[in-house]
């Protein structure tokens, strides 16, 4: 996860490619991911929204959208000693897939004014 350093919020979206054999495990991960990134000051107020589907060979996809506080945040989370851990307890639950080889995505966004 990484972000551009600036000091406005930047959104990101969180793509997991979940193991079906692991997604009650995930599930259980991510649900306490916000909520730890929020007590260490790496997330602004706004509560996550969270989306599942199915790719296109059958498993679960999750989505998860949230707004760092700003683009060093992410780069935080890596060193944190909470956040750091929770991470790499979710790497058993997510897979490569074909067409689609890595595990995760987590691409950053600035909201926009049209």
């Amino acid at each position: 996860m990484g972000g551009t350093g600036g000091t406005q919020p930047e959104t990101v979206i969180c793509r997991f490619q979940v193991r079906a054999d692991r997604e009650d495990a995930f599930r259980a991960l991510l649900r306490g991911h916000w909520s730890a990134l929020r007590e260490a000051g790496l997330v602004t107020d706004e509560p996550p929204q969270h989306l599942r589907g199915l790719d296109e060979h059958g498993p679960p996809v999750w989505i998860e959208i949230f707004p760092w506080v700003d683009g060093a945040a992410a780069g935080k989370a890596h060193t944190h000693p909470v956040i750091g851990p929770l991470w790499a307890s979710m790497e058993p639950c997510v897979e490569e897939r074909a067409g689609s080889p890595r595990k995760w995505q987590f691409p950053h966004y600035h909201r926009q004014q049209l």
